[in-house]
């Protein structure tokens, strides 16, 4: 397979495996790889661990300290897919760091990210999180993911894609 094949995999293995090495995390229900519904092109079927009502839902703070650390969380995983496809391209990490600024530019942005992309559900995670300090929260955010993805990357490049196994039931 040529690196533009296989860039896609990466990206859904770095959702995945960041999100299954730091719990609490929800299973994996699957990994599909598109075309999908609204341009997607693939996506990590599972839980969100936070949820948009949380944003304007009224709790006890020691709860809105637990959304928030699972609004981060949530950052993280989200930003593993694009880093982790940065990474596979053969990107340096110096030049994957020094992406925050441009990446952040296109997530926070005047011009609104794709509904439903990665950077959408980042912006709004950060917008509710950091809402005075909202580049500097996705600066640290990208660079804690890059740190992320480089611990785990001989695990993100082992996950192969596999097709699905053959239905028995034919013969």
């Amino acid at each position: 397979m040529g690196l533009s094949r296989l860039s896609l995999p990466m990206h859904e293995a770095g959702h995945a495996i960041v999100q299954l090495a730091n719990p609490p995390s929800p299973w994996i229900e699957s990994i599909v790889m598109g075309p999908l519904p609204g341009g997607v092109l693939g996506r990590v079927n599972t839980r969100s661990m936070w949820e948009p009502y949380m944003a304007t839902a009224t709790a006890p703070d020691d709860i809105i300290a637990q959304w928030r650390e699972l609004a981060w969380k949530d950052i993280i995983v989200t930003l593993a897919g694009p880093i982790a496809e940065l990474r596979w391209q053969r990107t340096s990490r110096g030049a994957i760091q020094w992406a925050a600024r441009e990446m952040g530019d296109r997530c926070l942005g005047e011009a609104l990210p794709v509904a439903g992309s990665d950077f959408d559900q980042v912006r709004r995670r950060v917008q509710w999180l950091f809402p005075d300090q909202q580049e500097r929260a996705f600066t640290l955010a990208w660079i804690e993911t890059e740190n992320e993805v480089a611990h785990h990357w001989a695990t993100i490049v082992a996950l192969p894609p596999r097709r699905r196994p053959p239905d028995h039931r034919r013969q």
